[in-house]
């Protein structure tokens, strides 16, 4: 074997080694945050414009990529899909998390729970 294969087989060899290892280390790293993870205050404001003594509630929709149908089953959750079914698909889901967001405020500001 020559000199000129020789450094490309050893350059080949050192980047499958680099690609392999940084497959192990995301593998081996990886961890999922629980579903339905409660958290708590960690720390309170600063900035004293809000009412103390006074309830609030904070919504949030996890909307991912817009992609979410309750048939979707994402490639990094242990399913098989990583795009959308289709654009008009992406469409419908994004529309219906603002609607359910939307619909989620009108609630909480009817029983008072939302100034």
């Amino acid at each position: 074997m020559g000199r000129k294969k020789k450094i490309a087989a050893l350059c080949g060899g050192i980047a499958v080694a680099a690609v392999l290892g940084y497959a192990a280390y995301v593998l081996l790293t990886y961890h999922r945050i629980p579903d339905g993870k409660e958290t708590g205050i960690e720390k309170k404001a600063e900035n004293h414009v809000l009412k103390e003594e006074q309830s609030y509630t904070i919504s949030s929709y996890n909307i991912g990529f817009g992609a979410y149908t309750p048939e979707f089953t994402f490639f990094m959750d242990g399913g098989k899909q990583s795009v959308a079914e289709s654009p008009e698909s992406v469409v419908a889901c994004v529309k219906g998390a603002g609607e359910k967001i939307y619909h989620s405020l009108r609630k909480m500001r009817m029983s008072g729970l939302h100034s």
